[in-house]
């Protein structure tokens, strides 16, 4: 029998005093997942980006439940963006993008 795939969407907020583009947010959180568990784990873990708001730093993403640890994880340790310090965390964790998309609109 094989199992489902199932999602989990990740709300992050990049915290740096400029914005950032949407790509170079995406390349950074890429590489620094990349660096912790390799082309195998990243492969795995199914990353993708859904939607950023480069002016007010939010994203969301998604990935496997069964690597989600992870992905906070290699968000955490996301320090430098283009050569800006930058600290990248998890707002919320959910099943359903919709309920994110909400909680996106409500803040800031």
């Amino acid at each position: 029998m094989v199992k489902r795939f199932r999602k989990r969407y990740i709300l992050y907020r990049v915290l740096c005093e400029n914005s950032l583009g949407k790509d170079s947010v995406r390349r950074a959180i890429y590489n620094s997942f990349l660096k912790l568990f390799g082309f195998f784990g990243l492969a795995q873990a199914k990353l993708r980006f859904i939607d950023y708001d480069e002016n007010k730093n939010i994203g969301i993403l998604a990935c496997s439940h069964r690597f989600l640890e992870p992905v906070r994880v290699s968000l955490a340790l996301t320090s430098q963006i283009d050569g800006k310090k930058v600290n990248v965390y998890t707002v919320r964790v959910s099943g359903t993008i919709k309920s994110l998309r909400e909680l996106k609109l409500k803040l800031d």
